[in-house]
C-alpha cells in the first residue's frame, strides 16, 4: 500500500511556519499562499512596476488594457479569450456556418415569442473602440473587411430575417461630436451613453407597436462626481490612483416613491435577477436579459414598466421557466457587441424544432 504523504507544517520560534516535502500536488499552492499573505508590499510593488513600464516604455504592463492616445484606455481582452483588438481590427471574420447560426437562434427565439403574441428586441452595444477609433493608438489598424456585427446585419438582411436588432452605432457616432459617451478609463458606457441607448429603445418599441415616451435629457438632474480614482481599465492596470477621472452621474432619487423592488422566486446560479413594478408604468410585464452594461440601463428603463425583470446572464440563456411564470408582452436581450467574438446562441430544444423561418 502507498504511505500517504502529507504536507506539514510547523511554527518557529518567531511565529513563522516552515514547510516541508509531502503532497507535491499541494505544496506550491500552500506555498503561495504563503507568500502573498506574508509580502506585505506586494501590491505597492507591483504597482510601481506597472508605474515603470507604463511611463518608461509606454506599453501597457496587462495585456488585457490597451493604451490609446490622449488617456484613453480601451478593453483588449476580456475573459473566456474574448479577443476585443481581433474584432476591432476585423481579422477574424464569421464563417457561413457562423452567420447560420446565429441566424437560426435569433429567428428560433422570435418565432417562438411571435407565437405567443410577445415582442422582441436583440440590443448589441457598440465597443468603446468602435465609438472612440481616433484614440485607438496608431500601431492596432483596422482592416478593409467587414467585423463580424455588420456581417450579421448584412446577412439578416439578405435573408430578409423579421428579427429586430438594435445598431446603436450611428447614433452613437453622431451624439460624441458633442458629448461623451463612454468613460476614458472604464470599458463602459458612462450615464450619457446609457442615456441615448434608452431613448433609442422607447423609440423602437413605439416603431414596434408598444407606445411610451422617453423622457428629455434635460429632465435628468446631472451631479459631477469627483474621484481619486479611474475606472475597470485602470484598476486593471493596477494604476487606478494615476488615471484618476470625475464623472457625470445622473441623479434618479425621484424615483423612490414611483418605483418598488419585487421579492425574487427564481434562484439561477451565477444570474442576477432584479424585478422592479412602477406605479406609472405604461407597459406591460417585460424581461430585459443583460450583461454588465445593462444596468446603467435600469433606472432609465424601470419607470416605463408596470413590471420588469432584468436578468444578468452573460450567455443570454433563453430561460422558458421564467418566460412562462412571467407571461410578458416584450423581451429585450442586451449584448456588448465584443461577445460576438466568442458567443453563440443556445436555445432550449423546444425552440430548435425548426432550422429557420417557413
Amino acid at each position: 500500500n502507498p504511505v500517504k504523504i502529507q504536507l506539514a507544517e510547523k511554527k518557529t520560534k518567531r511565529g513563522g511556519r516552515r514547510f516541508w516535502m509531502a503532497d507535491p500536488f499541494n505544496t506550491f499552492r500552500q506555498f503561495q499562499d504563503e507568500f502573498n499573505r506574508n509580502l506585505y508590499l506586494r501590491g505597492d510593488v507591483i504597482k510601481a512596476s506597472n508605474y515603470f513600464r507604463h511611463y518608461i516604455f509606454r506599453t501597457s504592463p496587462v495585456d488585457k488594457v490597451v493604451l490609446g492616445k490622449e488617456n484613453w484606455l480601451f478593453y483588449a481582452k476580456a475573459k473566456n479569450n474574448c479577443n476585443i483588438i481581433e474584432y476591432y481590427r476585423a481579422v477574424s471574420p464569421f464563417s457561413e456556418e457562423d452567420l447560420s447560426n446565429w441566424r437560426n437562434a435569433l429567428e428560433a427565439r422570435h418565432r417562438y415569442l411571435k407565437s405567443r403574441g410577445i415582442h422582441y428586441l436583440f440590443v448589441v452595444v457598440p465597443n468603446k473602440s468602435t465609438v472612440y477609433s481616433e484614440y485607438m493608438p496608431n500601431h492596432i489598424r483596422r482592416s478593409s473587411n467587414a467585423n463580424r456585427f455588420d456581417q450579421l446585419l448584412g446577412h439578416l438582411k439578405k435573408s430578409g430575417s423579421p428579427v429586430q436588432i438594435m445598431d446603436l452605432r450611428p447614433l452613437f457616432f453622431n451624439q460624441k461630436k458633442t458629448q461623451k459617451l463612454y468613460a476614458v478609463t472604464d470599458s463602459h458606457w458612462n450615464d450619457r451613453g446609457a442615456y441615448y441607448a434608452y431613448r433609442e429603445i422607447i423609440r423602437k418599441l413605439r416603431q414596434m407597436g408598444i407606445k411610451s415616451f422617453e423622457k428629455p435629457l434635460k429632465s435628468f438632474k446631472k451631479v459631477r462626481i469627483n474621484r481619486h480614482m479611474g475606472g475597470d481599465l485602470a484598476q486593471m492596470l493596477s494604476l487606478e490612483n494615476l488615471y484618476r477621472e470625475d464623472i457625470e452621474r445622473f441623479d434618479f432619487s425621484d424615483q423612490a416613491n414611483e418605483l418598488k423592488r419585487c421579492p425574487n422566486p427564481y434562484k439561477k446560479p451565477f444570474v442576477d435577477i432584479d424585478i422592479k413594478s412602477s406605479s406609472s408604468g405604461d407597459i406591460g410585464t417585460t424581461i430585459v436579459v443583460h450583461d454588465s452594461f445593462g444596468y446603467k440601463l435600469k433606472p432609465f428603463l424601470s419607470p416605463h414598466f408596470k413590471r420588469i425583470v432584468y436578468i444578468r446572464d452573460w450567455h443570454l440563456d433563453f430561460d422558458l421557466n421564467i418566460l412562462n411564470c412571467e407571461k410578458p408582452v416584450l423581451v429585450i436581450e442586451e449584448m456588448a457587441e465584443r461577445f460576438f467574438m466568442v458567443r453563440q446562441l443556445k436555445n432550449p430544444p423546444e425552440l430548435q424544432s425548426k432550422p429557420s423561418l417557413d
